[in-house]
């Protein structure tokens, strides 16, 4: 039997696999475990080569730590895990000369699907075993996507693709955008994409029934309605479990509740638009707050560029960062760290080449986990979208007034398997909050893209009282502005998560079409807002040229995070490129005059 798994027959032959196999796992029934206990066996008792013969697919952050960890605990190299969308720009970059930046997200899938299709890939031919892991969230042109791909597949190949179609609730992105009524490329639903995969041929079909993660009577009770999720009974078991779950007040009672609660609590919301806002009536109720990122905002982590910042040579070696470490992190995993660069910069010999890892970190490509901010709140927000595949040890689920987060709506199915994914997060305590009014929070519509930012408006649609800032929305300050040395230093020894910043207009570089926000941190300058965050406020807004008004001040803003963010080498004081910057995000309060507006 593999080391560190129980007896059931169905994951150690999972494990154990080279053929092909699709593996059904519910919520708690090992699937994260068996996905890195896989890794390490084809790694291991294979003979893989992680970096070309084995390929891992995943959104979840916490599948990618597993694997890491497990890795890491067998003295095995790491592997780098890859969501689809960065697979199809591997695609087109090695098959096309296409400008991949110019075409839409579902337009970059359509692209390398068809070029996959009609052309030999090199990058498969190698290709020993794939492994996708929530293989439900696959729909759509990426389900398409994936078909070619593993059609592709040499004949000796093996795939592994673990989900739960009970989870699936990305059937949502299948149906016609109102504001763009164009059919879609593709409508095929993860049920679809199953059938299909099984269709190829020799396929087994396994479904682990363990349960690890329910603690508590109430989350065992909430795991076994998965058959009332796939529609056995219309979800009338769902809607009474929902029925009983405990009301406790409003988001703040929940909030006091929980501090005495052990463990990591979430709080879990229909939108985003309502997590920004639960996350800021928590941040001014004095809680620390994560608020959950999507699995394409990547931060990178803040140890990077101060363990780089002093090196004069283009090479580093093992020896040399181990002893930067010690000195200036003396408990961190050294040699874990070094792992998660190499891998991100390969070589020939046995250093990292600093340019090649600055210039890999600045494109957009999958990075280990001991590259990437890890946060570790005792609250989390999130919607349910984007807790899927996460656990806790308790959740709030919040209810507005606009609508019950756990509603039905015309989609059944998709409604219930939402339901299931939001009642089986929870290792321990499940219960239900009244959220803050949500009743002028929504997407801005005068904003073209269908990403558009979320803003707290009023009756009018030109009301604005509160505006979404983003991860990617500060820079360094300009040139010539600051002692970029003192800058770094302060970031790195006087600023910590959770800390207030404060955006002021800055009247050097504002226009009176777009502003330019300072950022400053008890009266100190360390960043900056971009170009994309003023254009985008400004649409909102409107510019300033036909108004008498200054662009307002911008309240609300803490650190979420200290990043790296890698820039082209300017001689400023960074060989390496890397520099640190403070990132936020939430809903800032718009001030005209010094009055919230």
């Amino acid at each position: 039997m593999i080391a560190g798994l129980d007896a059931s027959q169905e994951q150690v032959s999972a494990v154990e696999a080279r053929a092909r196999q699709l593996v059904f796992a519910g919520p708690g029934a090992g699937k994260t475990q068996t996905i890195s206990a896989l890794v390490a066996n084809l790694l291991e008792h294979h003979d893989l080569d992680g970096s070309s013969e084995l390929v891992v697919i995943s959104f979840s952050n916490a599948a990618v730590r597993a694997v890491d960890e497990r890795l890491r605990a067998h003295g095995l190299p790491a592997v780098t895990v890859q969501t689809l969308d960065s697979l199809a720009r591997e695609a087109i970059r090695d098959l096309s000369d296409s400008d991949v930046p110019t075409a839409s997200f579902d337009r970059r899938i359509e692209m390398a699907t068809e070029l996959v299709q009609a052309n030999r890939w090199d990058r498969l031919g190698s290709l020993q075993h794939l492994i996708v892991d929530e293989v439900q969230d696959v729909v759509g042109v990426r389900a398409d996507f994936l078909i070619s791909i593993l059609q592709a597949l040499p004949s000796g190949s093996g795939f592994s693709l673990l989900g739960d179609l009970a989870q699936g609730i990305y059937d949502f992105q299948l149906r016609p955008d109102p504001r763009r009524p164009k059919k879609r490329a593709s409508d095929t639903t993860a049920q679809e994409l199953c059938l299909r995969v099984l269709d190829l041929g020799d396929v087994s079909q396994r479904t682990l029934a363990g349960q690890y993660r329910a603690l508590t009577r109430d989350s065992l009770a909430a795991a076994g309605l998965r058959h009332s999720a796939l529609g056995a009974d219309d979800g009338v078991e769902l809607e009474r479990f929902i029925s009983r779950i405990v009301q406790v007040g409003s988001v703040d009672a929940a909030a006091i509740a929980a501090d005495r609660w052990p463990g990591r609590t979430a709080f879990l919301t229909a939108t985003n638009g309502q997590a920004l806002l639960v996350a800021r009536t928590l941040t001014d109720g004095g809680h620390n707050v994560e608020l959950s990122r999507g699995a394409q905002q990547r931060v990178i982590a803040r140890w990077l560029a101060p363990a780089l910042a002093g090196i004069e040579t283009r090479d580093l070696t093992r020896t040399e960062f181990v002893d930067i470490t010690a000195e200036q992190e003396p408990d961190a995993d050294a040699l874990a760290r070094w792992r998660g660069m190499r891998a991100v910069a390969p070589s020939r010999g046995p250093d990292v080449d600093l340019r090649k890892l600055a210039q890999r970190l600045r494109q957009p490509r999958p990075l280990p986990p001991a590259l990437i901010d890890q946060v570790e709140t005792g609250f989390v927000v999130s919607t349910v979208h984007r807790a899927k595949g996460l656990e806790f040890d308790n959740v709030v689920l919040v209810d507005f007034a606009s609508k019950r987060l756990l509603e039905r709506s015309d989609d059944y199915g998709e409604r219930d398997r939402a339901r299931y994914v939001a009642i089986t997060r929870a290792r321990r305590r499940l219960v239900r909050a009244i959220g803050p009014d949500d009743r002028w929070v929504r997407r801005d519509s005068r904003s073209a893209s269908s990403s558009g930012r979320w803003i707290v408006g009023g009756p009018q649609d030109w009301m604005t009282h509160g505006f979404e800032l983003r991860l990617e929305d500060l820079e360094r300050p300009s040139q010539g502005r600051d002692d970029h040395a003192a800058t770094q230093r302060y970031l790195r020894d006087s600023v910590a998560r959770g800390d207030a910043l404060t955006l002021s207009p800055d009247p050097r570089q504002s226009t009176l079409s777009v502003p330019v926000y300072s950022v400053t941190h008890a009266g100190i300058l360390v960043a900056q807002t971009t170009p994309a965050f003023g254009e985008a406020l400004a649409a909102r807004i409107r510019s300033r040229e036909k108004s008498s008004r200054a662009w307002p001040a911008l309240a609300g803003a803490r650190v979420d995070a200290i990043a790296t963010r890698p820039e082209l080498p300017t001689g400023q004081g960074s060989r390496s490129g890397l520099w640190l910057v403070p990132v936020a995000s939430g809903l800032l309060n718009i001030k005209w005059n010094g009055s919230t507006s």
